[in-house]
C-alpha cells in the first residue's frame, strides 16, 4: 500500500502550486486577473522550489547527479510550473498591460 506523501513533498507543492495557477486563472476568466504583486510572488515562490529542487539533486554539481526519478519528476515539475507561470504572465501582459512585466533590476 503506497505511503501518502508528506505535507512538504515536492509533489504536494507542485500540486499545491497547480492549485493556485488554476484559480487564478478562472478568476481572471471571471474578469478579475490576479494582482501583479501576487502572480511575481507565486513565480518567486516556484522558481525558489526548483532552485532546491536542482541542489538537492546535485544537478549544480559535475559530475552530473545520481539516477533519482522521484526527485527529477519533481523537478520537471516544478520547472514546468515556473513556465506555465511566466507564459500566463505574458498573456496578461498582452491583455492587461505591463503591470505584470517583471520589475526593473527584479530577477527572472
Amino acid at each position: 500500500m503506497p505511503q501518502p506523501e508528506p505535507p512538504d513533498s515536492p509533489q504536494r507543492q507542485s500540486q499545491a502550486g497547480r492549485r493556485l495557477l488554476e484559480r487564478m486563472r478562472a478568476q481572471a476568466r471571471d474578469g478579475q486577473p490576479p494582482d501583479p504583486a501576487e502572480l511575481r510572488a507565486v513565480l518567486g515562490a516556484a522558481q525558489a522550489r526548483a532552485r532546491a529542487l536542482a541542489a538537492g539533486l546535485g544537478l549544480e554539481q559535475r559530475p552530473g547527479p545520481q539516477a533519482d526519478p522521484e526527485g527529477l519528476e519533481a523537478y520537471e515539475e516544478a520547472l514546468l510550473l515556473c513556465m506555465d507561470l511566466t507564459l500566463w504572465g505574458l498573456e496578461l501582459v498582452r491583455g492587461h498591460g505591463p503591470a505584470y512585466l517583471p520589475l526593473p533590476g527584479e530577477a527572472p
